[in-house]
């Protein structure tokens, strides 16, 4: 964590502003969460006030060494302080995650670009393409290849997702990225689908696209007789605005995440008929999904029928051809 906040501080040091290149600085932030990035000073370090955070790169570095010394948590009526391990509960557990991993990856990644193969002291890469051997063509051809396929895949915290690399030489790459305390297990599915963050996300070569439909492991829960309530009751405390937003939450969520039309359809009939059997209103569920579909028919080529508030999500809606994904798509 130490390395990535001094290689944050340091990118920010040499780039910017011409006159301020050179300069330490630091981060202003907000109490909207907006941060900008100023020349350090000391009466700007002693700044801080309830609305206002001055963040320089020791100051985050100490506070970062302060929470990971004093993690504690209760167990058997004990209080125990945990020791090993990232923190656990706090709400920037998964930043710190995601962060340390990446640290790890990153360093695998500069190794095999700044490593000359076959212990040369001249790397392909600092040779014009024109000027490389056909030996050294097909290093550079190999070596591009290989981040080429790293580039596709997707971490959050533990998991992984690896499309393009084959399965050895991702696991190989892996054990050389990571430290042997941090082990890698084995995948947890292969084949034409694989389920990754709420989503199922498969390679059509039909279209030659990749595709992507919701996926919910609590779906099979609830075939095995597991109850779960995913939504509040419509005679709890929580305002109107709050029940009934959540429906164009989730509406936006199935838009992301479904590339092709009827899987979104299929998925907010199931919403339309939850909110039903739950007891809402249906008036107000068909103005929140009408107007859904208003602001976002071009995402999904959907057109509202005219005039029509039916007694069905389905029928409330002609869904026509899918289009392809967007750039917004192709990078979740």
């Amino acid at each position: 964590m130490s390395d990535y906040v001094d290689m944050v501080f340091s990118y920010q040091r040499c780039n910017g502003k011409v006159a301020d290149r050179g300069k330490d600085k630091v981060m202003v932030i907000n109490n909207r969460g907006k941060a900008l990035w100023k020349v350090s000073s000391p009466t700007l370090l002693q700044s801080s006030t309830f609305t206002k955070q001055v963040v320089s790169g020791d100051r985050l570095k100490k506070w970062l060494s302060y929470l990971l010394d004093n993690l504690y948590v209760t167990a058997g009526g004990a209080l125990k302080v945990q020791r090993v391990g990232m923190p656990m509960g706090t709400s920037c557990s998964p930043i710190l995650v995601n962060l340390l991993l990446f640290m790890f990856e990153f360093m695998a990644v500069k190794k095999i670009i700044a490593n000359p193969p076959n212990s040369r002291r001249v790397h392909v890469f600092d040779i014009k393409f024109k000027d490389l051997t056909k030996q050294q063509r097909k290093e550079r051809i190999v070596i591009q290849e290989k981040l080429l396929q790293l580039s596709c895949c997707v971490r959050y915290m533990d998991d992984l997702f690896n499309p393009l690399m084959p399965e050895v030489n991702f696991r190989n790459f892996l054990a050389g990225a990571y430290p042997k305390w941090l082990e890698v297990g084995d995948p947890a599915q292969r084949g034409k689908i694989v389920d990754f963050l709420a989503m199922s996300i498969w390679y059509d070569h039909g279209t030659r696209r990749w595709e992507s439909k919701l996926y919910d492991k609590r779906v099979g829960l609830q075939k095995m007789g597991l109850q779960l309530n995913k939504f509040p009751h419509p005679d709890s405390k929580l305002s109107r605005s709050c029940k009934y937003g959540i429906i164009t939450s989730q509406l936006n969520r199935f838009m992301h995440c479904c590339s092709k039309t009827g899987h979104f359809l299929e998925a907010a009939c199931v919403l339309y008929g939850s909110y039903l059997s739950k007891g809402y209103e249906r008036p107000i569920i068909d103005e929140h999904c009408d107007q859904f579909i208003r602001r976002s028919w071009h995402k999904h080529n959907l057109r509202l029928r005219q005039g029509c508030i039916g007694k069905d999500f389905a029928r409330h809606y002609v869904s026509g051809p899918a289009v392809p994904w967007s750039r917004h798509h192709a990078s979740r």
